[in-house]
């Protein structure tokens, strides 16, 4: 049986930190956006201390015009990324299973996992 799948904070940070610069936007307009007193909030995301809450992820989302499922980063247990979760990401991953028909399964499969 494959372990449950987890997030990865540090990871997730740090990809965080990636698209921000990617999309050339700075900790100051991004506190500006979520209505921060202090970008001490976003520092913690990008350090991987703290996840930010459903809300803030998916305005992020909005904000950087990208998937949820390609901004959260997944892992295993034992600390080893999930090989199937890098192409499908969580969100996506439950979306698969909620939705049903065994995608999920298939995909798992296809990738030896």
């Amino acid at each position: 049986m494959a372990p449950f799948p987890q997030i990865d904070v540090r990871a997730t940070g740090r990809n965080i930190d990636w698209l921000l610069k990617q999309h050339h936007i700075s900790i100051r307009t991004l506190q500006a956006f979520f209505g921060f007193d202090s970008p001490r909030a976003i520092y913690k995301w990008l350090r991987g201390e703290h996840l930010p809450s459903v809300d803030h992820l998916y305005a992020l989302g909005k904000l950087l015009n990208t998937p949820l499922q390609d901004i959260l980063i997944g892992r295993s247990q034992d600390d080893q990324d999930v090989p199937f979760m890098q192409p499908w990401r969580l969100f996506d991953l439950i979306q698969r299973n909620l939705s049903g028909g065994g995608r999920f399964f298939y995909c798992c499969r296809e990738r030896g996992g």
